[in-house]
C-alpha cells in the first residue's frame, strides 16, 4: 500500500516527538533530528517527482502545510546548533548581549516578511495559487531566494513560510533561554535551595503537570507569577531541563481518560499516608 503525503508527515512527526529534541542535551541528538528531517524531505521529494498531485488543491495543501513541517524543523535544528556553538560560555553579560542580538534578528525578520505572516495568520486562500503552486506567476514572484530553489520541489513562497515557522520556534526557544539567563544572574533564585541538592526523580511530564497546576491555581505569588517564571524556577530548584513544556502540555490535553495522572497520584498517596498515620 502506497503511503499518502499526510501519512509520511505524520510518521515523521511521531518519530520527531519521540526524540525529545526540546531538551537538546547533546549535539548527537540534534544531528539525529537533522537526519530525520532530511530523510523525510527526501522521501517526500521522491514521491512528488514520481506521483505528483491529483489536482491543484492537493498541491497547495502539500506545499502550504505538509512539506513545511519537516522543513521548518530542519531549519530550526540548524539554528539551535548554531546558537549552541556561538553562545559565549562564561561571561553572563556577553550571553545577555548575544541573546539581545538574536531577538533583534528575529524582530527584523518578522518585519521584513509581515505581509506573508499576516496572510497566513488570517487564514487567507486568495493568493494560494500564486504562493503555493509550482506554476510561476511572474507578477507575484519577488523573492531573491527563488533563483536558488528547486523548482520541482518548491513554490515561490513555501520555503519562506517554512523559515517563518522556523523563526517562531526559535523565538520560543530564545525566550526560554532568556529566562534561564535571567535566573542565573539573580542569586536570590539560585540560593533558594541551600546545602542539599534537590533532584526531581519523577518524569518531566509529571513536573510540567504540577507546574501548570500551580499556575492555574494561582498558588505562587498570589497568582501574579507567569507560567514561564514558575517553570524556570522549578527547573533550577530541581536541577532539570523541562524542554518545550508548552508542547508537553498540549500532549497532556490530548490524553484519553485521566489527563492529570500525576496530580491524582499525589492525592491518592497523601490520603493513604494520612490513613497510615491515623492507624497509629
Amino acid at each position: 500500500m502506497v503511503e499518502t503525503y499526510q501519512e509520511i508527515v505524520e510518521r515523521f512527526q511521531k518519530k520527531y516527538d519521540q526524540l525529545q529534541l526540546a531538551s537538546f542535551n547533546s549535539f548527537d541528538q540534534l544531528e539525529e533530528g537533522v537526519e530525520l528531517c532530511y530523510q523525510c524531505l527526501q522521501h517526500l521529494k521522491r514521491k512528488v517527482l514520481l506521483d505528483g498531485f491529483q489536482n491543484e488543491i492537493e498541491e497547495i495543501h502539500f506545499f502550504k502545510t505538509q512539506k513545511t513541517r519537516p522543513e521548518s524543523y530542519l531549519y530550526y535544528l540548524y539554528k539551535v546548533r548554531a546558537y549552541q556553538l556561538l553562545l559565549p560560555q562564561l561571561d553572563v553579560d556577553e550571553q545577555q548581549q548575544f541573546l539581545k542580538k538574536e531577538l533583534r534578528k528575529i524582530n527584523k525578520f518578522y518585519a521584513k516578511h509581515r505581509e506573508l505572516i499576516y496572510y497566513m495568520h488570517r487564514n487567507r486562500t486568495d493568493m494560494d495559487e500564486y504562493y503555493f503552486t509550482r506554476i510561476e506567476k511572474r507578477a507575484y514572484v519577488k523573492l531573491k531566494e527563488n533563483r536558488y530553489r528547486d523548482r520541482d520541489f518548491s513554490t515561490p513562497y513555501d520555503m519562506l513560510w517554512a523559515r517563518i515557522k522556523t523563526t517562531q520556534l526559535y523565538a520560543s526557544f530564545i525566550e526560554v533561554e532568556c529566562q534561564h539567563l535571567k535566573l542565573q544572574s539573580n542569586h536570590s533564585y539560585i540560593q533558594r535551595v541551600k546545602g542539599k541538592e534537590l533532584k526531581w526523580t519523577a518524569s518531566k511530564t509529571a513536573l510540567i503537570e504540577l507546574t501548570y497546576a500551580l499556575y492555574s491555581n494561582g498558588a505562587i505569588n498570589h497568582g501574579k507569577e507567569d507560567l514561564k517564571s514558575i517553570a524556570v524556577i522549578l527547573e533550577k530548584v530541581f536541577h532539570i531541563n523541562l524542554g518545550n513544556f508548552y508542547k508537553t502540555y498540549a500532549e497532556m490535553k490530548a490524553r484519553k481518560g485521566n489527563r492529570t495522572r500525576f496530580l491524582q497520584d499525589l492525592v491518592t498517596d497523601l490520603q493513604e499516608k494520612m490513613k497510615e498515620d491515623d492507624a497509629f
